[in-house]
């Protein structure tokens, strides 16, 4: 069984007799407003219309989902003993399509599946979108694997 240690961010591997009870954390959970990020930092705002900062390593997977954070997003804050342990995304968001190729192919060859090409969201982020799409659609993305989820 892995565990982490919330309030130091390190892991360890405990065996465990089947059967065994673990206790889990119990965390306090706040959905606050991304405003942007500086320095290490990612600043929020709760409803009290507060500006509340966090180290940028609460947010799970960082350097890969930084890019998809944008403006006014919900993000949830998990607080253990007040203290915030872990930031976490929504499991999908929309973005523009800055730019992108026109249709590499006109044909409907259904043979083919689902044909993907390059595109630029708004935030800079390079994904891949079906052919169909154009720039200036607007895309759901799943963040939890960065890929194109629908139109």
């Amino acid at each position: 069984l892995e565990l982490k240690d919330i309030l130091m961010g390190s892991k360890t591997v405990e065996r465990v007799n089947s059967g065994t009870s673990v206790e889990e954390a119990d965390l306090d959970r706040k959905n606050l407003q991304f405003l942007y990020s500086d320095d290490g930092q990612l600043y929020m705002m709760d409803e009290q219309m507060e500006t509340l900062s966090f180290p940028k390593e609460l947010l799970v997977e960082a350097e890969r989902l930084l890019p998809f954070l944008t403006d006014e997003m919900k993000l949830e804050v998990m607080h253990y003993q007040e203290k915030p342990v872990l930031v976490k995304v929504p499991e999908k968001a929309t973005f523009l399509v800055q730019e992108t190729q026109p249709p590499l192919n006109s044909s409907s060859d259904s043979s083919r599946g689902t044909v993907f090409k390059s595109a630029i969201l708004e935030n800079g982020a390079h994904v891949q979108v079906p052919e169909f799409v154009k720039s200036g659609d607007k895309i759901i993305m799943d963040l939890t694997t960065l890929k194109y989820k629908e139109r």
